[in-house]
């Protein structure tokens, strides 16, 4: 029980941490990239839950997702945002 009260701890501090430290793009793609290394063949999500997720607006989710897209970092369709 100890171990995974350490685990959400840290967890919590690395979100915290990020808030900080990093811009609204490496925090989205951090994001994306955690939800595909879970094994899932797509991420099903809204913009809304991916801006809340990261702490930023709709609007700012979708313009980033819109530079993803164009520099083809979605992986190809492989990692979709709906």
């Amino acid at each position: 029980m100890l171990q995974s009260m350490a685990n959400q701890l840290r967890v919590a501090l690395d979100r915290f941490e990020e808030q900080r430290n990093l811009t609204a793009a490496p925090r989205l793609a951090r994001a994306l990239a955690n939800m595909a290394s879970r094994g899932a063949p797509k991420i099903r999500c809204t913009q809304q839950e991916l801006s809340d997720l990261i702490g930023v607006s709709r609007v700012t989710t979708g313009q980033i997702l819109a530079r993803f897209e164009g520099a083809n970092w979605t992986c190809n369709g492989l990692v979709p945002v709906t």
